[in-house]
Protein backbone atom coordinates (compact mmCIF):
# COMPACT_ATOMS: atom_id res chain seq x y z
CA UNK A 1 0.00 0.00 0.00
CA UNK A 2 1.62 3.41 -0.49
CA UNK A 3 1.97 5.91 1.95
CA UNK A 4 0.74 9.46 2.09
CA UNK A 5 3.63 11.80 3.50
CA UNK A 6 2.15 14.85 5.20
CA UNK A 7 3.83 17.92 5.02
CA UNK A 8 5.99 18.87 7.31
CA UNK A 9 5.06 22.21 7.87
CA UNK A 10 1.10 21.45 8.06
CA UNK A 11 0.69 23.98 4.85
CA UNK A 12 -0.32 24.44 0.80
CA UNK A 13 1.90 26.00 -1.61
CA UNK A 14 1.10 29.30 -2.60
CA UNK A 15 -0.91 29.97 -5.73
CA UNK A 16 1.08 32.25 -8.52
CA UNK A 17 0.93 35.82 -8.43
CA UNK A 18 -1.42 37.46 -10.46
CA UNK A 19 0.29 40.33 -13.09
CA UNK A 20 -2.96 41.86 -14.09
CA UNK A 21 -1.58 41.22 -17.95
CA UNK A 22 -4.88 40.00 -18.89
CA UNK A 23 -6.95 42.71 -17.94
CA UNK A 24 -5.15 45.06 -19.01
CA UNK A 25 -5.56 43.68 -22.33
CA UNK A 26 -9.33 43.88 -22.11
CA UNK A 27 -9.23 47.69 -21.17
CA UNK A 28 -7.08 48.58 -24.32
CA UNK A 29 -9.64 46.21 -26.63
CA UNK A 30 -12.62 47.90 -25.00
CA UNK A 31 -11.51 51.23 -25.45
CA UNK A 32 -10.62 50.33 -29.24
CA UNK A 33 -14.31 48.93 -29.30
CA UNK A 34 -15.39 52.23 -28.14
CA UNK A 35 -13.65 54.48 -30.44
CA UNK A 36 -14.68 52.39 -33.46
CA UNK A 37 -18.05 52.62 -32.44
CA UNK A 38 -18.16 56.86 -32.17
CA UNK A 39 -16.57 56.92 -35.59
CA UNK A 40 -19.23 54.72 -36.83
CA UNK A 41 -22.11 57.00 -35.77
CA UNK A 42 -20.11 60.03 -36.70
CA UNK A 43 -20.07 58.29 -40.17
CA UNK A 44 -23.53 57.44 -40.33
CA UNK A 45 -24.91 61.21 -39.71
CA UNK A 46 -22.53 62.54 -42.02
CA UNK A 47 -23.74 60.41 -44.88
CA UNK A 48 -27.54 61.54 -43.58
CA UNK A 49 -26.64 64.77 -43.66
CA UNK A 50 -24.91 64.77 -47.15
CA UNK A 51 -27.91 62.46 -48.26
CA UNK A 52 -30.26 65.50 -46.89
CA UNK A 53 -28.44 68.43 -48.16
CA UNK A 54 -28.28 66.63 -51.46
CA UNK A 55 -32.55 66.31 -51.37
CA UNK A 56 -32.81 69.76 -50.57
CA UNK A 57 -30.76 70.86 -53.57
CA UNK A 58 -32.72 68.22 -56.00
CA UNK A 59 -36.18 69.88 -54.33
CA UNK A 60 -34.87 73.57 -54.73
CA UNK A 61 -34.03 72.58 -58.77
CA UNK A 62 -36.78 70.93 -59.85
CA UNK A 63 -38.86 74.13 -58.04
CA UNK A 64 -37.10 76.25 -60.38
CA UNK A 65 -39.19 74.85 -63.25
CA UNK A 66 -42.60 76.19 -61.31
CA UNK A 67 -40.27 79.57 -62.03
CA UNK A 68 -39.97 79.15 -65.74
CA UNK A 69 -43.61 78.14 -65.93
CA UNK A 70 -44.44 81.29 -63.88
CA UNK A 71 -42.17 83.41 -66.31
CA UNK A 72 -44.19 81.85 -69.45
CA UNK A 73 -47.00 83.46 -67.97
CA UNK A 74 -45.96 86.79 -67.12
CA UNK A 75 -44.40 87.58 -70.72
CA UNK A 76 -47.37 87.84 -72.73
CA UNK A 77 -48.26 90.70 -70.50
CA UNK A 78 -44.79 92.01 -70.35
CA UNK A 79 -44.67 92.31 -74.05
CA UNK A 80 -48.29 93.75 -74.69
CA UNK A 81 -47.13 96.64 -72.22
CA UNK A 82 -43.75 97.24 -71.19
CA UNK A 83 -41.36 95.52 -74.13
CA UNK A 84 -39.19 98.50 -74.59
CA UNK A 85 -39.15 99.38 -70.50
CA UNK A 86 -37.30 97.94 -67.82
CA UNK A 87 -39.44 97.00 -65.00
CA UNK A 88 -37.52 97.09 -62.22
CA UNK A 89 -37.16 93.28 -60.15
CA UNK A 90 -38.84 91.60 -63.83
CA UNK A 91 -37.59 92.00 -66.93
CA UNK A 92 -35.05 93.99 -68.76
CA UNK A 93 -35.58 94.87 -72.37
CA UNK A 94 -31.81 94.42 -73.50
CA UNK A 95 -29.67 91.52 -72.69
CA UNK A 96 -27.75 91.27 -69.21
CA UNK A 97 -24.37 91.19 -71.10
CA UNK A 98 -21.78 89.82 -68.77
CA UNK A 99 -22.53 86.88 -66.36
CA UNK A 100 -20.65 84.25 -63.61
CA UNK A 101 -19.21 80.62 -64.30
CA UNK A 102 -22.80 79.60 -63.33
CA UNK A 103 -24.53 81.81 -66.11
CA UNK A 104 -26.24 83.81 -63.71
CA UNK A 105 -26.19 87.81 -64.69
CA UNK A 106 -23.79 89.84 -63.06
CA UNK A 107 -22.33 92.75 -63.44
CA UNK A 108 -19.81 94.21 -66.12
CA UNK A 109 -17.25 97.03 -65.61
CA UNK A 110 -18.33 99.85 -67.74
CA UNK A 111 -21.77 98.14 -68.85
CA UNK A 112 -24.87 100.05 -68.97
CA UNK A 113 -27.06 96.89 -68.43
CA UNK A 114 -27.24 96.28 -64.39
CA UNK A 115 -26.95 93.02 -62.72
CA UNK A 116 -29.82 91.29 -61.52
CA UNK A 117 -30.92 93.10 -58.22
CA UNK A 118 -32.33 90.04 -56.02
CA UNK A 119 -33.44 92.28 -53.59
CA UNK A 120 -36.04 93.73 -55.39
CA UNK A 121 -37.38 90.79 -57.42
CA UNK A 122 -40.71 89.27 -56.29
CA UNK A 123 -40.63 86.34 -54.31
CA UNK A 124 -43.37 83.22 -54.85
CA UNK A 125 -43.85 79.79 -54.09
CA UNK A 126 -44.23 77.01 -56.17
CA UNK A 127 -48.12 77.81 -56.33
CA UNK A 128 -47.28 81.05 -57.32
CA UNK A 129 -48.40 82.91 -54.26
CA UNK A 130 -46.80 85.47 -52.69
CA UNK A 131 -43.85 84.55 -50.36
CA UNK A 132 -44.43 84.48 -46.51
CA UNK A 133 -42.44 83.05 -43.59
CA UNK A 134 -43.35 79.72 -43.69
CA UNK A 135 -42.53 79.41 -47.61
CA UNK A 136 -40.35 76.45 -47.64
CA UNK A 137 -39.14 76.96 -51.37
CA UNK A 138 -38.86 80.61 -52.08
CA UNK A 139 -38.88 81.18 -56.27
CA UNK A 140 -37.85 84.50 -57.52
CA UNK A 141 -37.27 84.60 -61.93
CA UNK A 142 -36.21 87.47 -63.91
CA UNK A 143 -37.02 88.17 -67.89
CA UNK A 144 -34.11 89.89 -70.40
CA UNK A 145 -34.45 89.75 -74.00
CA UNK A 146 -31.88 88.95 -76.05
CA UNK A 147 -31.40 92.40 -77.56
CA UNK A 148 -28.16 93.82 -77.92
CA UNK A 149 -29.32 97.32 -78.70
CA UNK A 150 -27.68 100.34 -76.62
CA UNK A 151 -31.06 102.47 -78.00
CA UNK A 152 -35.11 102.05 -77.33
CA UNK A 153 -36.99 101.10 -78.40
CA UNK A 154 -35.14 98.17 -80.82
CA UNK A 155 -35.78 98.66 -84.47
CA UNK A 156 -33.96 96.17 -85.98
CA UNK A 157 -34.72 92.81 -84.25
CA UNK A 158 -32.25 91.01 -86.94
CA UNK A 159 -29.26 92.76 -86.23
CA UNK A 160 -29.41 92.90 -82.70
CA UNK A 161 -31.65 90.50 -81.19
CA UNK A 162 -31.49 87.04 -80.76
CA UNK A 163 -34.47 85.55 -83.41
CA UNK A 164 -35.96 82.27 -84.96
CA UNK A 165 -37.87 82.04 -87.67
CA UNK A 166 -40.74 79.13 -87.52
CA UNK A 167 -42.16 78.01 -90.64
CA UNK A 168 -45.73 77.19 -90.78
CA UNK A 169 -47.01 73.95 -93.02
CA UNK A 170 -49.77 74.35 -95.51
CA UNK A 171 -52.85 71.98 -95.81
CA UNK A 172 -50.32 68.81 -96.90
CA UNK A 173 -52.00 69.02 -99.73
CA UNK A 174 -49.49 69.16 -103.20
CA UNK A 175 -48.68 72.09 -104.15
CA UNK A 176 -50.26 73.82 -101.05
CA UNK A 177 -48.96 76.96 -99.41
CA UNK A 178 -46.43 77.10 -97.00
CA UNK A 179 -46.52 80.32 -95.27
CA UNK A 180 -43.64 81.63 -93.26
CA UNK A 181 -44.39 82.00 -89.12
CA UNK A 182 -44.06 86.08 -87.36
CA UNK A 183 -39.89 86.52 -86.12
CA UNK A 184 -39.66 85.47 -82.42
CA UNK A 185 -37.74 86.83 -80.47
CA UNK A 186 -35.87 84.77 -77.68
CA UNK A 187 -36.13 85.60 -73.86
CA UNK A 188 -33.80 84.20 -71.55
CA UNK A 189 -35.20 83.44 -67.90
CA UNK A 190 -33.19 83.47 -64.43
CA UNK A 191 -34.43 81.31 -61.53
CA UNK A 192 -33.35 81.42 -58.23
CA UNK A 193 -34.76 79.03 -55.70
CA UNK A 194 -34.22 79.39 -52.17
CA UNK A 195 -34.86 76.20 -49.85
CA UNK A 196 -34.10 74.86 -46.81
CA UNK A 197 -31.04 74.64 -44.74
CA UNK A 198 -29.50 77.51 -46.98
CA UNK A 199 -29.57 75.82 -49.92
CA UNK A 200 -29.66 78.12 -53.24
CA UNK A 201 -29.96 76.87 -56.49
CA UNK A 202 -30.34 78.62 -59.94
CA UNK A 203 -32.22 77.76 -63.42
CA UNK A 204 -32.02 79.17 -66.22
CA UNK A 205 -34.04 78.98 -70.03
CA UNK A 206 -34.61 80.43 -73.42
CA UNK A 207 -38.38 81.27 -73.69
CA UNK A 208 -40.23 83.32 -77.11
CA UNK A 209 -42.89 85.48 -77.08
Amino acid sequence: MGQHVANPLGRHAPPAKQTGVVLFIALIALVVMMLAAIALVRTTGIANIIAGNMAFKQAATQAGDAGIELALKALPTIVQNNLNTALTGQYSPTELMCTNASGTPTNCTGSQVPPIAWANVPCYDPQGNTCTSATAYQIQYFIDRLCTSSTLPVTDLQADCVIGTPTGTGSGKSGSVVFSGATLVYYRVTVKVQGPRNTVSYVQAWITD
